[in-house]
């Protein structure tokens, strides 16, 4: 029978065995130390693949954007061409149109200049096509895009205290059955700038005649009323003549320049720069808004939309006067259709402000080869600088010239 084990013996036993089993080899840590940085080259890698997704994400979303918003904008003037309150102009014929760039239509030559900005009423919309030469109020110009212009009055109603300078047209419903005259220019509409301490209320006479209540925009009595003169009525009549209500006149000139943020020149409207937008000039809608800026009037530049990079623009037109296009459209109407276009189809081409990558040579994504078509114009591209692109196509109709026409 073998002895028993002392407690001493077995205890040392246990202290051996522990001994043998603290920490890890040099060799396990080496192979942990791979696995963590094969984990964080996997996870960096998957972090830098999302930003860069949601990067260009971000970057197609904002391009998106400021296409759809141009064509809003574009769309909603387009949809207000020609308003001009309780008056609508008379359907004529004319041949050309003045220049837009006039600040001050109210009081036109016309034994010099038949084409005014008066009879320009007639003119909701012109346009230049391409052109070599553009109107002497664009500080710069996208070589090869179209330029757009919109006439019309303000639709929030008629105003009660003008801005100084700023140009408003007063007038009545009656004129269109008035004769229309290119050498009188237009009747019972008058264009004229504003003063706002020129406002007064009518009142009574003793011989129960009434005075006007309300003046023109410049503060003068008006010309144009709203109702007819009642000399010396009889019962006694308190309904004063009312003069025709007056709403500010805007001329719209849109167009794409060069760059976003113009640093050039001296004067109000800037020159784009090569170094302009950070050294990456960036093509930018912007348009001319006739207005005062310090009771001086002047065409000021407004920048609408980064990203815009292209606008070309077809014409619907309509000669037999039932309000629809007769035909196809064109780019160029003639200089006696101006009065009658009734449809226009914009093409815009929007890209992205920042660069995606640099095409490659061998095996180009699909940005670097598609090619867009904008209308009649034609086809664009394929690009090669890098930057996503998308067009946006749309057909807007003239309300207001083809409402008259419809009646």
């Amino acid at each position: 029978m073998k002895p028993l084990i002392h407690l001493s013996q077995l205890k040392c036993h246990f202290i051996k065995v522990a001994t043998y089993q603290k920490g890890i080899s040099l060799v396990e840590i080496m192979v942990a130390m791979v696995i963590d940085i094969l984990l964080l080259i996997l996870i960096t890698a998957y972090i830098i693949q999302q930003s860069n997704m949601r990067s260009e994400l971000e970057k197609t979303t904002m391009q998106m954007e400021n296409g759809r918003y141009a064509m809003f904008v574009l769309q909603q003037d387009l949809n207000h061409a020609g308003y001009y309150g309780p008056w609508e102009p008379p359907i004529v014929n004319m041949s050309g149109f003045s220049d837009p760039c006039v600040t001050n239509p109210e009081t036109p030559d016309i034994s010099t200049d038949p084409y005014n900005a008066n009879i320009s009423l007639v003119f909701p919309v012109s346009g230049y096509n391409n052109p070599s030469s553009t109107p002497s109020c664009l500080p710069d110009h996208k070589t090869g895009t179209d330029i757009l212009v919109v006439r019309r009055v303000d639709t929030a109603g008629s105003i009660t205290s003008p801005t100084v300078n700023d140009i408003y047209l007063q007038s009545t419903s009656t004129s269109e059955a008035s004769p229309f005259d290119r050498n009188m220019g237009i009747q019972n509409a008058d264009l004229q700038n504003g003063n706002p301490t020129g406002f007064a209320l009518g009142s009574l006479n003793s011989d129960n005649s009434v005075n006007v209540v309300g003046t023109q925009a410049d503060g003068s009595t008006p010309l144009i009323l709203k109702k007819a003169n009642v000399m010396n009525p009889s019962p006694l009549i308190t309904t004063p003549r009312l003069a025709a209500d007056i709403f500010k006149y805007h001329v719209h000139i849109y167009f794409i320049s060069p760059c976003s943020m113009a640093t050039g020149g001296t004067g109000l409207n800037k020159v784009c720069q090569t170094t302009d937008d950070n050294g990456s000039p960036i093509p930018t809608l912007k348009r001319m808004e006739l207005t005062s800026v310090a009771g001086t009037r002047q065409f000021r530049e407004v920048p609408l939309v980064e990203g815009i990079e292209n606008l070309q623009i077809d014409y619907g037109v309509d000669t037999d006067l039932d309000g629809s296009p007769d035909g196809s459209f064109t780019v160029a109407p003639s200089a006696t259709d101006w009065t009658n276009i009734v449809v226009v189809k914009l093409n815009i081409l929007s890209r992205n402000v920042e660069k995606t990558s640099v095409c490659p040579t061998l095996n180009p994504p699909a940005y670097c080869t598609i090619v867009f078509n904008l209308g009649l114009h034609g086809n664009v591209g394929p690009f090669t600088d890098g930057y996503k692109r998308h067009v946006y196509t749309e057909s807007v109709l003239l309300v207001n010239p083809v409402k008259r026409r419809q009646q």
